[in-house]
């Protein structure tokens, strides 16, 4: 049987009652934990800077915590359905979900969005704010997935996440997704 998550709801258009998390559970959310395999991804994605880029986040909610299990990139660069950093391609995306629900033993869902700048380069909270709002509008952040914003700084990648609840912006820790060294020293060369 096949699993309808909140991702195939999103691109699907589909009217399925959603699985929602208690509203405790949501009001509660205070931390982004970022697991390995999740970290692996978009540590390879700061080595490739020069453009705009994002993603998907996939994972689950633990009591306060948003646990990212897995990061996968929106897609590939030229397509012509990815118009901004944010934007999902459906096709893509949804193989994304269909194979991790296939592989993995407990329930994940799409939580999230992450995203880069061309010089991959952090320490930019007007422009994450912006993309925030523009998410937001178009319906792929809400008070359920959060927009992690991950580059480097002073050698280290770091992470922002922020969220929206009631259209309050709300700034998350980020465990797992500070200050890992760059790999090629601290000065990035």
């Amino acid at each position: 049987m096949m699993t309808i998550t909140r991702l195939h709801r999103y691109v699907l258009g589909l009217t399925v009652p959603p699985s929602r998390p208690h509203p405790e559970e949501v009001e509660s959310l205070e931390e982004i934990v970022l697991h390995s395999p999740a970290r692996s991804v978009l540590r390879a994605q700061l080595s490739a800077p020069g453009v705009l880029r994002g993603g998907l986040l996939f994972g689950h909610i633990e009591g306060s915590r948003l646990h990212v299990l897995y990061a996968a990139p929106q897609g590939y660069r030229g397509w012509p359905s990815l118009t901004s950093p944010l934007a999902i391609d459906p096709r893509y995306a949804l193989g994304w979900a269909d194979a991790l629900t296939a592989i993995s033993s407990r329930s994940l869902e799409w939580v999230g969005s992450w995203l880069m700048y061309p010089d991959s380069e952090r320490d930019v909270p007007e422009q994450d704010l912006r993309w925030l709002r523009w998410g937001q509008r178009a319906g792929i952040l809400d008070d359920q997935t959060v927009l992690l914003c991950v580059g480097w700084q002073d050698g280290a990648m770091v992470s922002t996440g922020y969220r929206l609840l009631d259209s309050e912006v709300t700034c998350l820790r980020v465990e797992g997704g500070n200050k890992h060294a760059h790999p090629e020293g601290e000065d990035g060369a």
